[in-house]
């Protein structure tokens, strides 16, 4: 059974009232989305680019290596190390620097994806008992008409298929039949 755009919208419009209770655990994993983006598109690059003047050098580089987006002069950073022991000990703190930002990133990516979880557990935990308690207020008469197993298979398979929905692919939960 395919749904309409319009169902399509009325259903997803359900699905946010029972969402809106459990929205913080979306606003943190906004955060820790926003922590790994910047690891990962701007500690990691200047991390390696400091890597790489130290092992190569500033005047390999031209003398003055700028970034310009940070304004950050590496081949200053570079020269403040001039003995060999100095840069050997600077290439390992940037080296460490990089283990402990990957180490971050990690468990910012894991919280991520462990309170998007919990989010549609949380929403289909209220689908389920939204459902179960309309179901209870029926009449004896309803339980007649319906069989009992396209009861138990809305109960069964359509609210985890809206948790799936909810998680980890909320964007694409609109565009689902």
């Amino acid at each position: 059974m395919t749904l309409s755009d319009a169902s399509r919208d009325r259903v997803f419009g359900r699905l946010t009232v029972l969402a809106r209770p459990h929205v913080h655990h979306l606003a943190v994993s906004l955060v820790l989305l926003a922590v790994t983006t910047v690891i990962e598109t701007l500690v990691v690059p200047v991390l390696l680019t400091t890597m790489l003047v130290v092992v190569v050098g500033p005047s390999v580089l031209g003398g003055r290596y700028t970034i310009p987006v940070l304004g950050i002069d590496m081949a200053r950073l570079s020269a403040a190390a001039p003995g060999s022991a100095s840069r050997s000990s600077l290439l390992v703190a940037v080296a460490l620097a990089g283990v402990a930002a990957m180490a971050l990133r990690a468990l910012c990516h894991v919280g991520r994806l462990l309170l998007a979880y919990r989010f549609s557990f949380a929403v289909a935990r209220d689908l389920r008992a939204r459902v179960f308690a309309h179901l209870l207020g029926q009449s004896a008469s309803f339980f007649e008409r319906e069989p009992t197993g396209a009861l138990l298979s809305r109960l069964t398979s359509d609210v985890p298929c809206s948790r799936t929905g909810l998680g980890h692919r909320c964007p694409r939960s609109r565009r689902c039949p």
